[in-house]
């Protein structure tokens, strides 16, 4: 098996800080979920936005809320990663430590959204599958930690 380079992280460590960071602010605001319903495709965002002919917003606070809090999270993720990759860019000092918060917070907002709306109806994720929203802050977090881990060695 073949080492990773992690020589490539350590010296780019701000700008893959700052391309995570904002990958995480667009997975945002990006759907996070949709299905079929009626016949249509429906593309639901975080925030309760929805598509599927037209604009809407969803009526069920149930899934809305959820939604809501885990952007939020989303937002904290990437302003401290951010934060991190411009720190390390200005100063040549990277705070590791914010980048490592950020990564931890990123893979756990999108695992906190999955086990609630399991929680909320058992067969949510039968019926429906998981957006680019959901997906992308597993990779925006694995690769802040992963540059983290780089600059510890």
């Amino acid at each position: 098996m073949e080492k990773i380079n992690l020589e490539l992280f350590k010296k780019y460590f701000w700008l893959i800080n700052l391309v995570a960071g904002l990958m995480g602010l667009i997975s945002a605001f990006l759907p996070s979920w949709g299905g079929e319903e009626g016949g249509n495709l429906i593309s639901v965002w975080y925030w309760g936005f929805y598509f599927i002919t037209e604009w809407g917003t969803l009526d069920e606070p149930a899934i809305t809320i959820p939604g809501v809090v885990v952007a939020i999270i989303l937002l904290v993720g990437t302003a401290l990663i951010l934060s991190s990759a411009l720190l390390a860019k200005r100063k040549n000092d990277p705070k590791t430590i914010l980048s490592l918060i950020g990564g931890i917070v990123f893979l756990v907002a999108p695992i906190l959204f999955l086990i609630t709306m399991s929680g909320l109806e058992a067969t949510f994720w039968l019926e429906y599958f998981a957006g680019i929203g959901l997906i992308l802050p597993f990779i925006c977090g694995s690769v802040a930690i992963l540059s983290w881990y780089s600059m510890r060695r």
